[in-house]
Order: C-alpha cells, then structure tokens, then sequence
C-alpha cells in the first residue's frame, strides 16, 4: 500500500461540492417553502427535529419525482424512508446551518433513534447531520445486494459541512457505519475468459474523547483487508479467470498453459492527519 498525495483529488472534490451547493441555493426554494410550512405548523424550537405531516412528506416526494441533479440527494433520504417501518421524515433548524430534510429511524421497543439530516435548502452552512443515541445498533438489509449497519457508543452529534471538517459537540462519542452493496452485474464469460465484480464496501468511523483517530474511512471492491485477516471470509473486489487452452479452442491441444487467475481487492483509506492511502489487497 502506498501513500499519494490527496492535492488533486482534494481539488475536484471541491469544485464537485461549489457545484451542489450551487445548485441547492438555486433549486432549493420550492423545499425551502415545505419547511417553513412545516415549522410553524410544529411549533418546535431551533434544535428540535419536527416531522414532517403528511400531505407535506407527500408534496416532498412529487419534488423529486423525477429528480433532477440537485434533488437526488433529497430522493435517496425519500426512498430510504420508505424501505420499511420505523421511519419518519422532518426537517431540523440549526444555529448558522442551512435548514436540513431529517430522516430519523426509531422504531418501537428499540433503544434510542437515529438520524441523518441533509442541510442544502438555505442561507446558512450546507452538509450533513449524523445523530444516534449511545447503544444504538441496527443492520438494514431491506434492499437486494445491500447491506448498512450503524452502531454508536455515546450520544453521537456528528456534523461534516461541505468543504469543511466534520466535528461533534459531543465530548465522547463513536459512530461506525458499514455499507456492503453488491451491483447487479452477473458474472461476464466467454470460451475460456470469466470476469467477476465483487460488492464495494465502506466503512466510516468517527471518534471523540478517546485515542482514535477523529475520522477513518475506508472505500472499496471486495472484503476489506481487515475483516479477511480477522477471518471473515468474503468475496474480492475483481476475479479474473483466463483458461488459454480453452480460449484457443481446437489450438488448445497444442498448448500446455495452466489457467491465469487474477485477483484484486481496491480500496483507499482516509485517515485523520495522514495522506490518503491505496491498495489493491
């Protein structure tokens, strides 16, 4: 695994995020007059998430139906909402931020609700919201091929503006998010070549109070390196298979080649204070 400087990446990370906020500020009045209704309809003070009522969470999902460059980051909070009981959809007010679109999940008998807030309708700072309450744990595995656990350890208030860095007004906390999705794309073959994709995973860990790193995360093909070495036995991220005698055909009985398999897992880890690093096992 080598270390490469992140100042190119860094940069159009950047221009990508002027681009969306750009493009929030310009398309975002027609949620921005949603929240306004909402709030004062609820009547809860800033800080407090208010849901949404239902001919609003209605008027929310036309919004995005179809979407456009902008709203698909409000489309994906709107088809999670409605993967399956247990969540609520509502819209949260914090001091200095852009008004957030909340999609919070805290089901009966269950310890705790969580929360991802989405800030891109307003004046104000524009990023993500990330709240769960300590001990909550929960694995969503309602979608074909996908697979997100989220687990906290304290009250966890974790926020990350566009552009900036995330922070937490918590003083001790720990989130970790794991998402496995495996595409929809079957395995390609052809007389002596076979092509596999294995899922892409992420894995984001964010601490406060403790000896950890404040951020990592990790972003790839396959069964992250850490977990096979941990012995959990998962698939690569690409698997090629060539048989040269088969590919020949009637050639191949002159030929003695044994069958070439590649395997390779890419990933790339971000950590607090370090350059990103990348990999391929």
């Amino acid at each position: 695994m080598t270390d490469t400087s992140p100042d190119a990446l860094g940069t159009v990370v950047g221009q990508l995020v002027e681009q969306l906020a750009a493009m929030g500020q310009q398309e975002g009045g027609a949620l921005r007059r949603l929240l306004d209704g909402a709030e004062q309809r609820a009547g809860r003070a800033a800080g407090e998430v208010a849901e949404l009522p239902d001919e609003v969470w209605q008027q929310v999902k036309e919004l995005v139906d179809p979407p456009d460059w902008w709203s698909l980051l409000v489309y994906a909070l709107v088809r999670i909402g409605e993967s399956e009981p247990g969540f609520t959809v509502g819209t949260l007010h914090l001091d200095g931020w852009s008004r957030m679109l909340t999609l919070t999940y805290a089901p009966e008998g269950r310890p705790g609700p969580f929360t991802l807030g989405l800030a891109v309708t307003d004046e104000g700072t524009k990023g993500v919201l990330l709240r769960a309450a300590d001990g909550f744990r929960r694995v969503f595995a309602g979608q074909p091929g996908l697979r997100i656990e989220v687990a906290a350890e304290g009250d966890c208030d974790w926020r990350y503006p566009f552009g900036g860095t995330v922070h937490s007004p918590t003083p001790r906390s720990e989130l970790r998010v794991a998402v496995d999705w495996q595409p929809p794309v079957a395995p390609q073959e052809t007389t002596g070549f076979r092509f596999e994709l294995g899922p892409l995973h992420l894995r984001a860990e964010l601490s406060r109070g403790g000896t950890a790193p404040l951020y990592r995360l990790v972003l790839g093909l396959g069964t992250p390196a850490a977990e096979t070495a941990a012995g959990t036995a998962g698939p690569p991220g690409v698997r090629a298979v060539l048989d040269p005698a088969a590919a020949l055909g009637a050639l191949g009985a002159f030929v003695r080649v044994a069958p070439v398999t590649e395997v390779y897992s890419p990933h790339v880890v971000v950590t607090e204070g370090q350059s990103p690093r990348y990999g391929l096992t």
